[in-house]
């Protein structure tokens, strides 16, 4: 009796360890109303991480011992977009801690993100410009998340579908893409205008 008893208490200490991190973010806070996130958020789509980086981004002082800033930078190959521009690759800042929310970097996610100081009080992570960032409560959720337990992932696509039936056209270049494509441009059209101008003289 008493080595089962000492196998359930191992059983619940490695259940509440292994799940803490979720139990963390549940008592954090409550998440956003599907109703203020779609109002706050300046993009909102359904895509795939496909770079990750953890950045500096500065420090503070605890209890006069420096620590230093990290923060996220996830990068999005965007699969459909029901608010914000046409980019098809969007970059997303998320100030990391054990409350993470991009738990499956292989699965689909949902994102709400807004720019700087707007919904976020985890903003100040964000202080430098007026990037886009998302958080724990946002209703930010993967496809596959323990954080979809209550299926947020499949039931704010339908709602979304139908708050916006206008579909959003993608760009088929991203940002870097565009830049080098206007730059290629402005290449050709400075070699034309430099040939025309200044024609090569004939060899007798």
């Amino acid at each position: 009796m008493k080595e089962l008893n000492h196998k359930l208490l191992l059983l619940l200490i490695l259940y509440l360890f292994t799940n803490i991190n979720l139990f963390a973010c549940e008592c954090m806070c409550t998440m956003t109303t599907f109703e203020h996130a779609i109002e706050s958020s300046d993009e909102i789509f359904t895509g795939n991480i496909i770079k990750i980086e953890k950045v500096k981004n500065g420090f503070y002082f605890f209890e006069d011992e420096k620590i230093t800033e990290w923060i996220w930078k996830y990068q999005f190959k965007i699969d459909k977009k029901w608010k914000g521009d046409n980019s098809a690759i969007v970059t997303v800042w998320f100030a990391g801690n054990d409350c993470g929310i991009f738990d499956n970097i292989n699965a689909k996610y949902l994102v709400y993100a807004t720019r700087f100081g707007r919904i976020n009080p985890n903003s100040f992570f964000l202080r430098k410009d007026n990037r886009l960032s998302t958080w724990v409560c946002s209703r930010t959720v993967g496809e596959y998340s323990i954080r979809n337990k209550e299926r947020t992932f499949e039931k704010d696509i339908e709602r979304l579908n139908d708050k916006f039936p206008k579909k959003i056209q993608l760009s088929k270049y991203s940002f870097g893409s565009r830049w080098l494509l206007i730059i290629s441009l402005l290449l050709i059209v400075g070699i034309a205008v430099n040939l025309f101008y200044h024609p090569k003289k004939k060899m007798y």
